[in-house]
């Protein structure tokens, strides 16, 4: 996983997060579930299969998400970024839910988004009516940023 933001302070003195952007290398994703990985995480990589992944990375992008002043104090503070996410070429827009704080130097997020699985252009997986899966997705992540 790779990415940057920008946080500045506008000159009324609020804190915002700009140009927010996080690539993800889905060719890592593992669940608790070897065999269903083996299964599921190629429909994200390359539709009907194939040794090199057409689409092997997600990417979230934001504008800007502003930010409550406790957070300069350290205080955990929860967010909304609204953005662009891009799965398999196919860019939409999403909303991920996000709780920050300054830590040691650096600023911890965790958050998630949910989304429908068509929405990216990927059919819930079916395995022969013995095992079906949700059309939604629940991605959830923890990043420590740094300078």
């Amino acid at each position: 996983m790779r990415g940057a933001v920008t946080i500045t302070r506008t000159p009324a003195g609020a804190l915002v997060a700009d140009h927010a952007q996080v690539e993800v290398d889905l060719t890592t994703l593992r669940s608790d579930e070897p065999q269903r990985d083996e299964k599921v995480f190629p429909l994200f990589l390359e539709p009907g299969g194939g040794s090199t992944p057409r689409f092997p990375t997600a990417t979230f992008e934001a504008r800007a998400v502003e930010i409550p002043p406790k957070a300069a104090d350290g205080a955990p503070v929860d967010l909304l970024a609204r953005g662009q996410l891009t799965i398999r070429g196919e860019r939409r827009a999403a909303v991920v839910r996000l709780r920050a704080r300054a830590h040691d130097g650096g600023i911890v997020v965790v958050g998630s988004t949910r989304f429908p699985l068509d929405r990216y252009g990927v059919a819930a997986p079916d395995f022969h009516g013995f095992v079906q899966l949700d059309d939604q997705v629940t991605v959830e992540f923890h990043l420590l940023l740094r300078r």
